[in-house]
Protein backbone atom coordinates (compact mmCIF):
# COMPACT_ATOMS: atom_id res chain seq x y z
CA UNK A 1 0.00 0.00 0.00
CA UNK A 2 1.39 3.47 -0.98
CA UNK A 3 0.96 5.89 2.01
CA UNK A 4 2.24 9.12 3.02
CA UNK A 5 5.04 9.25 5.63
CA UNK A 6 8.58 10.46 6.00
CA UNK A 7 11.12 10.21 3.35
CA UNK A 8 13.27 7.21 3.19
CA UNK A 9 15.88 9.11 0.90
CA UNK A 10 18.08 12.15 1.63
CA UNK A 11 17.45 14.14 -1.89
CA UNK A 12 20.78 16.42 -1.91
CA UNK A 13 20.89 19.20 -4.57
CA UNK A 14 24.09 20.27 -5.57
CA UNK A 15 24.52 24.33 -6.02
CA UNK A 16 26.99 27.15 -7.04
CA UNK A 17 26.49 29.94 -4.50
CA UNK A 18 27.34 33.47 -4.79
CA UNK A 19 31.23 32.99 -3.94
CA UNK A 20 31.43 30.30 -6.94
CA UNK A 21 31.84 27.61 -4.61
CA UNK A 22 30.13 24.17 -5.33
CA UNK A 23 27.46 23.42 -2.40
CA UNK A 24 25.06 20.57 -1.27
CA UNK A 25 21.69 21.26 0.46
CA UNK A 26 18.12 19.03 0.89
CA UNK A 27 15.04 19.53 -0.04
CA UNK A 28 12.54 17.66 2.42
CA UNK A 29 9.13 16.78 1.80
CA UNK A 30 6.53 15.92 4.09
CA UNK A 31 2.83 14.85 3.38
CA UNK A 32 -0.06 15.41 5.87
CA UNK A 33 -3.81 14.99 5.90
CA UNK A 34 -5.28 18.33 4.60
CA UNK A 35 -6.56 19.97 1.35
CA UNK A 36 -4.19 20.05 -1.18
CA UNK A 37 -1.87 22.88 -0.54
CA UNK A 38 2.16 23.15 -0.37
CA UNK A 39 3.67 24.72 2.05
CA UNK A 40 7.16 26.16 0.78
CA UNK A 41 10.22 27.17 3.44
CA UNK A 42 13.70 28.12 3.35
CA UNK A 43 15.51 31.04 1.27
CA UNK A 44 14.17 30.24 -2.07
CA UNK A 45 13.38 32.11 -5.13
CA UNK A 46 9.61 31.88 -7.25
CA UNK A 47 11.12 29.96 -9.93
CA UNK A 48 11.47 27.23 -6.63
CA UNK A 49 8.03 27.73 -5.91
CA UNK A 50 7.02 26.63 -9.65
CA UNK A 51 9.61 23.54 -9.46
CA UNK A 52 6.99 22.19 -6.29
CA UNK A 53 4.03 23.17 -8.41
CA UNK A 54 5.17 21.39 -11.68
CA UNK A 55 5.89 18.17 -9.25
CA UNK A 56 2.80 18.65 -7.40
CA UNK A 57 0.98 18.05 -10.70
CA UNK A 58 2.85 15.47 -11.99
CA UNK A 59 2.27 13.37 -9.49
CA UNK A 60 -1.37 14.13 -8.94
CA UNK A 61 -1.99 13.29 -12.49
CA UNK A 62 0.29 10.42 -12.80
CA UNK A 63 1.12 8.74 -9.89
CA UNK A 64 -1.28 9.46 -6.68
CA UNK A 65 -4.70 11.48 -6.25
CA UNK A 66 -3.41 14.57 -3.65
CA UNK A 67 -6.66 16.06 -3.10
CA UNK A 68 -6.86 15.28 0.19
CA UNK A 69 -3.16 15.50 1.15
CA UNK A 70 -0.94 18.76 2.26
CA UNK A 71 2.82 19.03 1.39
CA UNK A 72 5.48 20.83 3.18
CA UNK A 73 8.64 21.18 0.69
CA UNK A 74 11.76 22.68 2.91
CA UNK A 75 14.91 23.50 1.72
CA UNK A 76 17.83 23.21 3.93
CA UNK A 77 20.54 25.52 4.81
CA UNK A 78 19.35 29.29 5.25
CA UNK A 79 22.79 30.51 4.68
CA UNK A 80 22.52 31.00 0.94
CA UNK A 81 19.43 31.74 -1.22
CA UNK A 82 18.57 28.88 -3.85
CA UNK A 83 17.16 29.95 -7.24
CA UNK A 84 16.71 28.10 -10.83
CA UNK A 85 15.00 25.15 -12.26
CA UNK A 86 17.46 22.74 -11.73
CA UNK A 87 16.02 21.48 -8.43
CA UNK A 88 12.87 20.18 -10.22
CA UNK A 89 13.96 16.48 -10.43
CA UNK A 90 14.88 16.23 -6.82
CA UNK A 91 11.91 17.72 -5.66
CA UNK A 92 9.66 14.86 -7.61
CA UNK A 93 11.80 12.42 -6.42
CA UNK A 94 11.81 13.37 -2.66
CA UNK A 95 7.96 13.82 -2.80
CA UNK A 96 7.48 10.41 -4.30
CA UNK A 97 9.90 9.07 -1.86
CA UNK A 98 7.88 10.73 0.90
CA UNK A 99 4.57 9.69 -0.39
CA UNK A 100 5.91 6.12 -0.35
CA UNK A 101 5.65 5.82 -4.39
CA UNK A 102 9.16 5.02 -4.95
CA UNK A 103 11.81 2.61 -2.77
CA UNK A 104 15.11 2.91 -3.51
CA UNK A 105 18.34 1.13 -2.10
CA UNK A 106 19.68 4.48 -1.52
CA UNK A 107 20.05 6.69 1.04
CA UNK A 108 22.22 9.67 0.25
CA UNK A 109 21.24 10.53 -3.27
CA UNK A 110 22.21 13.71 -5.07
CA UNK A 111 20.12 15.04 -7.94
CA UNK A 112 19.84 17.76 -9.96
CA UNK A 113 17.71 18.22 -13.32
CA UNK A 114 14.49 20.75 -14.36
CA UNK A 115 11.59 19.00 -15.44
CA UNK A 116 8.46 19.76 -17.27
CA UNK A 117 4.40 18.52 -16.95
CA UNK A 118 5.13 15.82 -18.34
CA UNK A 119 7.90 14.60 -16.71
CA UNK A 120 10.85 15.02 -19.12
CA UNK A 121 13.97 15.83 -17.60
CA UNK A 122 15.87 18.69 -18.89
CA UNK A 123 19.78 19.63 -18.84
CA UNK A 124 21.12 21.54 -16.49
CA UNK A 125 24.39 23.92 -16.69
CA UNK A 126 27.67 23.65 -14.36
CA UNK A 127 26.96 19.78 -13.71
CA UNK A 128 31.44 19.28 -13.52
CA UNK A 129 31.35 22.37 -10.98
CA UNK A 130 28.32 20.72 -9.05
CA UNK A 131 29.84 17.32 -8.80
CA UNK A 132 33.51 18.01 -8.54
CA UNK A 133 34.54 17.39 -5.05
CA UNK A 134 31.77 14.52 -3.84
CA UNK A 135 34.24 12.18 -2.73
CA UNK A 136 34.02 13.08 1.06
CA UNK A 137 30.17 13.55 0.54
CA UNK A 138 28.88 10.58 1.16
CA UNK A 139 26.73 10.19 -2.25
CA UNK A 140 25.34 6.51 -3.20
CA UNK A 141 24.37 7.61 -6.19
CA UNK A 142 23.81 10.74 -8.36
CA UNK A 143 20.81 11.28 -11.10
CA UNK A 144 21.28 14.09 -13.78
CA UNK A 145 19.27 14.77 -16.84
CA UNK A 146 20.66 12.26 -19.57
CA UNK A 147 20.95 15.22 -21.73
CA UNK A 148 24.13 16.04 -19.02
CA UNK A 149 25.97 12.91 -20.29
CA UNK A 150 29.55 12.95 -19.49
CA UNK A 151 30.17 16.08 -17.80
CA UNK A 152 30.38 15.01 -14.69
CA UNK A 153 33.95 13.89 -13.47
CA UNK A 154 32.85 11.77 -10.42
CA UNK A 155 34.54 8.70 -10.35
CA UNK A 156 33.20 7.84 -6.38
CA UNK A 157 29.50 7.06 -7.11
CA UNK A 158 27.02 5.73 -9.60
CA UNK A 159 25.45 7.72 -11.66
CA UNK A 160 21.99 7.67 -13.32
CA UNK A 161 21.02 9.59 -16.29
CA UNK A 162 17.09 10.34 -16.88
CA UNK A 163 15.12 11.41 -19.85
CA UNK A 164 11.88 11.21 -18.24
CA UNK A 165 10.71 11.38 -14.11
CA UNK A 166 8.83 7.79 -15.64
CA UNK A 167 12.45 5.66 -15.80
CA UNK A 168 12.80 6.47 -12.16
CA UNK A 169 9.63 5.22 -10.89
CA UNK A 170 9.41 1.96 -13.12
CA UNK A 171 12.38 1.20 -11.88
CA UNK A 172 11.77 1.52 -7.87
CA UNK A 173 8.09 1.90 -7.94
CA UNK A 174 6.88 0.49 -4.73
CA UNK A 175 3.81 -1.69 -6.00
CA UNK A 176 2.80 -2.08 -9.77
CA UNK A 177 1.85 1.72 -11.07
CA UNK A 178 -0.26 1.60 -14.80
CA UNK A 179 1.21 4.69 -16.64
Amino acid sequence: MIYPGLMKMRTKIPAINAEANSVIFEVQSLFTQGTGTACITGQVASNIHECVSVAWSIINHKYYDLKNLDVHVHFTDGSFYKEGTSCGLAVIISMLDSLGVIKTPYRNVLISGEIDLYGNVYGVGGVKEKTRDLNNKNIDLIILPKENYGETENNYSPIKYLENVDEFVREYASEKINF
